[in-house]
C-alpha cells in the first residue's frame, strides 16, 4: 500500500529544502543579498533616465520611479520563478532516492523563496524611495493582497509545468527563457495600457502578467485607470495553470526522476 506524506511531513521537507536554496542562491556571493535590491533598483533607475530625457512629468498620476517599481518587482517575481523552476528537477535529482522527497517540492520551495525575495525587496525599494520623497498609497489592501496572490499562483502553476517539461527536455531549459524574455516588454511595466490604442490594447490584455501589474497598479492608486475591470481573467489563466501544471506532474512524476540521467 502506498503511504502519502502528510501536511507536516511536507512543510518539513519544503521548509528543508527552502533553507537548502538559501544557502544554494546567496551562499557563495557576499553581495548575494543586496543584488536581490539592487536588480530591480538598477531597472528603476535606468528607466527613471530613459523617463527624463522626455518628461519630467509621472505616468498615470503616478510618479515615474513609482510606477516602474510596481511593474518591474511583480514582474521579476514572475520571471525568476519560472526560471529557478526549469532547473528545479536536475537540481535536486539526488534527493529523490529519499521516500519523502517528491518532485514537486523542489518547485515550491523555490517559488516560496522568490515570494519572500519579493516582499523583502518591495519593502527595502519601497522605503528607499520613500526617503527619497516619493509617496505609496494603499488605497485596496485586501484588492492588493489578492492580486499578489493570483500573480504567485500563477507563478506556481506554470513553475510547475515547465518543470516537468524542463525534467524531460535540455532543450526546454534553453527555449523558456526565451520565450519570457518579451514580457518585460509587453507587461506594462514601464507604459500605461489605458494609453494603448486598439486593437493592439485587447492583444496586449491576453497577457496575465500584464493584468496582474495592472490590478496591483490600481489597487494601490484609486486614480489608476486601466482598461481591467476585476480579477475574472486572470483567475481563469490562474486556475487554468494549477490545474495544466498538476496534471503534467501527476502523469510524468515517474518519467521526471528517472530522466535525471538524460
Amino acid at each position: 500500500m502506498v503511504h502519502h506524506p502528510n501536511w507536516r511531513i511536507i512543510q518539513d521537507v519544503v521548509f528543508a529544502l527552502f533553507l537548502r536554496e538559501i544557502k544554494t542562491r546567496f551562499g557563495k556571493f557576499r553581495l548575494g543579498y543586496f543584488w536581490a535590491v539592487l536588480e530591480p533598483l538598477s531597472f528603476v533607475l535606468v528607466l527613471s533616465m530613459i523617463r527624463l530625457l522626455f518628461s519630467n512629468s509621472g505616468i498615470g498620476g503616478i510618479d515615474h520611479p513609482v510606477f516602474y517599481v510596481t511593474g518591474i518587482i511583480p514582474f521579476l517575481f514572475f520571471q525568476h520563478s519560472i526560471n529557478v523552476c526549469l532547473y528545479a528537477v536536475d537540481s535536486n535529482i539526488g534527493l529523490f532516492n529519499y521516500q519523502r522527497i517528491r518532485p514537486v517540492d523542489p518547485v515550491l520551495s523555490r517559488v516560496l523563496l522568490e515570494a519572500v525575495i519579493t516582499i523583502a525587496t518591495g519593502l527595502l525599494v519601497a522605503g528607499i524611495l520613500v526617503f527619497l520623497g516619493f509617496h505609496f498609497k494603499m488605497d485596496d489592501p485586501l484588492g492588493f493582497l489578492l492580486a499578489l496572490s493570483m500573480l504567485g499562483s500563477l507563478s506556481l502553476g506554470l513553475g510547475l509545468l515547465v518543470s516537468v517539461l524542463g525534467g524531460l527536455s535540455n532543450e526546454v531549459q534553453k527555449i523558456v527563457p526565451i520565450l519570457i524574455r518579451p514580457l518585460f516588454f509587453l507587461s506594462g511595466i514601464f507604459f500605461m495600457t489605458d494609453e494603448i490604442p486598439q486593437p493592439y490594447q485587447d492583444y496586449l490584455l491576453l497577457n496575465p502578467i500584464l493584468q496582474c501589474i495592472e490590478l496591483i497598479r490600481s489597487t494601490m492608486f484609486a486614480d489608476y485607470e486601466t482598461p481591467v475591470q476585476g480579477p475574472g481573467y486572470v483567475t481563469t489563466c490562474t486556475l487554468l495553470t494549477l490545474f495544466v501544471g498538476l496534471a503534467a506532474y501527476h502523469g510524468n512524476r515517474n518519467r521526471i526522476i528517472t530522466s535525471g540521467t538524460k
